[in-house]
């Protein structure tokens, strides 16, 4: 994570971590399978809860969401969206997770797929990952 300091706690917003998988210009995704943005697509993650960094909360939704045993060497913060749902805001702090994805299994997502570039915009994204995706291939995450 270096010297960067995630910003926390911005008053009237939800903390939220997601981890954008990535390998070799790809970044990984999964079609949400519950909830009022079921059928979304999104980078896998949830709310930071009481008391937890935004590299535990991560490590803790990456294994609960898909099985993955993930370090927080293997997290590299990239930065953080605001974003304002209808009765909603929040705070979606990004890692890059440079992870082998050793038994990744979707517990809580109805599909996954690999992105790059040119077929980013074949799904439809939660509304909040819009501006991320644009921010990962601006500083050449996804090619």
């Amino acid at each position: 994570m270096g010297d960067r300091i995630i910003p926390l706690q911005r008053e009237g917003y939800v903390d939220v971590v997601a981890g954008a998988l990535e390998r070799d210009g790809r970044v990984f995704a999964a079609e949400r399978g519950y909830g009022t943005f079921e059928g979304f697509w999104e980078y896998p993650g949830g709310k930071v809860e009481q008391g937890e960094t935004p590299e535990a909360a991560l490590i803790r939704e990456l294994n609960e969401e898909l099985n993955l045993a993930v370090t927080s060497e293997e997290l590299t913060y990239f930065d953080t969206f605001y974003h304002e749902y209808p009765g909603l805001k929040v705070a979606l702090h990004i890692f890059i997770v440079h992870n082998n994805l050793d038994g990744l299994e979707l517990r809580e997502h109805n599909d996954s797929d690999w992105f790059t570039k040119e077929d980013i915009d074949n799904v439809i994204w939660l509304q909040s990952t819009y501006q991320i995706n644009e921010e990962l291939i601006k500083r050449g995450i996804i090619k």
